[in-house]
């Protein structure tokens, strides 16, 4: 408006009653979503017209199925510089019906001011504590010179976790240069994920045997760890056992083939030789 002009503009106002028994009217709800498990936030809208002679904004006081103190929650707090709630680790228990109330002076008169949030909580996906699918704490018998893929995979239900090899307290690619790690991360049915790095062995050494190679993963201040090891195949002795048994075998059939082909010969031999010794009759 100024001295010789001005605007018109109308404005529809409707009027509602509270439903009985109740601090708001059931049609006059804002519907807000949150996730369970995460950190969710109950927001009072429209409220940044309403400000006090002082051009500052009223305390904002809020309710929970039309009573106070649902605040005294730990998981609970208003948000700075907002008009709004915080609420950590959400579950099902936090939906409901939620009313943010101020007291708006306009020219010396007081209004109350109050909007109503109807809050759904979505089911999220199940936060498992990481689980090794491998290595188990195992160890594998490789031989000298061979290719071997050491793999670990872990199933969980948090996206975004990181496992890493290690050998004597170094990454793998300090152990040895050619090691090199790829990472990887595959989505499962309900809401679970699977995280995994593998790293090439393309020809065992000698230096390979007897570490442990640990697959770690860390997941807030919890570290978690298996590992695997390399160890030299161990020797077959019973193919051992099994030759040496043939081969002695062989002999004794031998030795009974000679005496019985040439036993009148050993007979005479024996005689001759220990004729000296025996004694006469």
């Amino acid at each position: 408006r100024s001295l010789n002009h001005s605007n018109k503009k109308t404005i529809n106002l409707t009027v509602f009653k509270n439903d009985n028994s109740l601090c708001f009217n059931g049609k006059m709800k804002f519907e807000q979503k949150v996730t369970s498990t995460n950190t969710g936030k109950i927001i009072c809208p429209d409220l940044e017209h309403f400000k006090g002679e002082d051009n500052n904004q009223p305390e904002v006081h809020w309710y929970k199925e039309c009573k106070p103190g649902f605040l005294e929650d730990k998981r609970l707090f208003l948000a700075e510089g907002e008009n709004a709630v915080l609420i950590h680790n959400v579950t099902v228990q936090d939906r409901g019906n939620y009313t943010c109330r101020m007291v708006y002076t306009y020219m010396g008169k007081q209004y109350n001011v109050s909007r109503t949030i109807s809050l759904e909580v979505k089911e999220g996906p199940r936060r498992m504590r990481p689980e090794f699918i491998y290595p188990k704490n195992n160890t594998i018998e490789v031989e000298l010179g061979s290719h071997v893929v050491m793999e670990c995979n872990i199933s969980s239900g948090i996206n975004g976790l990181i496992p890493f090899w290690q050998v004597n307290d170094e990454d793998v690619d300090s152990f040895d240069s050619t090691y090199r790690e790829q990472f990887y991360e595959e989505a499962m049915p309900h809401g679970l994920a699977v995280s995994g790095t593998k790293f090439n062995i393309s020809e065992v050494k000698v230096k390979d045997y007897g570490h442990k190679f640990f697959c770690h993963v860390i997941y807030g201040s919890q570290q978690f760890t298996a590992y695997i090891k390399l160890d030299r195949p161990a020797q077959n002795i019973q193919s051992y056992l099994i030759g040496g048994g043939v081969s002695l075998v062989f002999l004794v059939f031998f030795i009974l083939f000679i005496y019985k082909i040439f036993k009148v010969d050993i007979v005479l031999w024996y005689r001759d030789s220990c004729y000296p010794f025996l004694g006469k009759k």
